[in-house]
């Protein structure tokens, strides 16, 4: 049985259901600005549902401070390095935009990590495109094959479906995990992954 995932932190449905999720955004880009967090984020089509992990500043909920705290007992838990980039308000969207086209060539799993490193961990800024074609290069992905992926429409064409796949399985931030038919929310869950990758062998 195998295991997949998805970081997609918007999803696009074209549902009755996303009128409700568009003025649930409203109150989700409130709580955003009183946390510091970017209240502008990749948009994926007309239709669009925001998922933000942010807290509303009036009713006391998990604010940007303890959101970072709580990352770096999460890394140190797991033993790896981890840095809080220099400004949360970076261009998501390009990022997600990379991502996929590193897919396209075939590099999905290495550009990722590569990705994650310089978001994560290098502390490296801005986090532009140039940022985005060295990790390419650092995993032996051809440079020009990637320059010209990340502005093929059909990379946007990719990054869209996947996240009305994502919807469509019930996604609804991040991570996910899917393993088979079942989904599993947040890192916090790795454990219950492992214990039905284990049961179902």
């Amino acid at each position: 049985m195998s295991a997949s995932w998805t970081s997609t932190t918007r999803l696009e449905a074209a549902t009755p259901t996303s009128r409700r999720l568009r003025s649930r955004s409203a109150k989700a880009k409130q709580a955003a600005e009183c946390d510091g967090i970017p209240s502008t984020a990749p948009t994926f089509g007309s239709s669009v549902a925001t998922i933000r992990l942010s807290a509303n500043c009036r009713r006391g909920s998990t604010s940007w401070p303890y959101r970072r705290y709580d990352a770096e007992c999460w890394a140190d838990y797991y033993g790896v390095a981890f840095r809080e980039p220099p400004n949360p308000h970076f261009d998501y969207r390009l990022l997600v935009k990379a991502a996929t086209a590193a897919k396209r060539l075939g590099g999905r799993v290495p550009y990722s990590h590569a990705l994650f490193r310089t978001v994560w961990v290098g502390g490296v800024w801005p986090l532009d495109e140039a940022v985005c074609r060295q990790a390419a290069e650092s995993v032996g992905l051809s440079l020009s094959k990637f320059s010209e992926a990340l502005v093929d429409p059909a990379t946007e064409d990719e990054l869209r479906n996947t996240a009305a796949e994502a919807h469509r399985r019930g996604a609804f931030g991040v991570p996910t995990f899917f393993v088979g038919d079942r989904m599993f929310w947040g890192n916090d869950r790795l454990v219950l992954v492992r214990h039905y990758l284990r049961r179902s062998q």
